[in-house]
């Protein structure tokens, strides 16, 4: 039991060293964090779909469909063009965000106004953080590689305080 201990304690400091060197460099380059992370997207597509297309052809039962070639298929190529293409790939990444974003304080500004004539909820402060939320939606349609660099560095700042945390707590074991 003492050598499982110690090898969690030494995977949890290890895990917070790599988290919080990897916050410290999302953190001094968010930029080129989001293109390495689009890059690793597209590699996790394109060797997703290769295993999928390997997947299909190994398997000779009846349940392999048409349908999991395809994906596998598309995957692939999808993993390709982000790679080749990781810039352009970047851009749609957040204009996605951006319409999520958008969408999301939509539904929040309705929220808050039907919550209008329910006592001690708060509408005025969740409609004012609805709006907010719409204009930052909107922002990120006008300027998405300016958001991207905000959204890098709270990314950055997460992994940073995961990785402590991950250390504190390997210490402790």
């Amino acid at each position: 039991m003492n050598g499982l201990v110690t090898r969690t304690k030494v995977s949890c400091i290890i895990l917070g060293i790599c988290l919080t060197i990897l916050g410290l460099a999302f953190f001094v380059n968010p930029i080129g964090a989001t293109f390495f992370s689009v890059l690793v997207l597209g590699w996790i597509f394109l060797f997703g779909g290769i295993a999928t297309i390997i997947a299909y052809c190994v398997n000779k039962s009846g349940s392999r469909s048409g349908a999991d070639l395809a994906v596998g298929i598309i995957e692939a190529i999808l993993g390709l063009l982000v790679i080749i293409w990781p810039g352009a790939f970047a851009l749609y990444l957040f204009v996605l965000l951006g319409c999520i974003i958008l969408i999301t304080g939509i539904f929040d500004v309705i929220e808050a106004i039907s919550m209008h004539g329910v006592e001690g909820s708060n509408w005025g402060l969740w409609l004012f953080l609805g709006i907010l939320t719409v204009i930052l939606g909107i922002l990120t349609f006008v300027a998405p590689f300016a958001w991207a660099e905000v959204v890098m560095i709270f990314v950055a700042v997460s992994l940073v305080y995961d990785g402590i945390t991950e250390i504190v707590v390997g210490v402790r074991l």
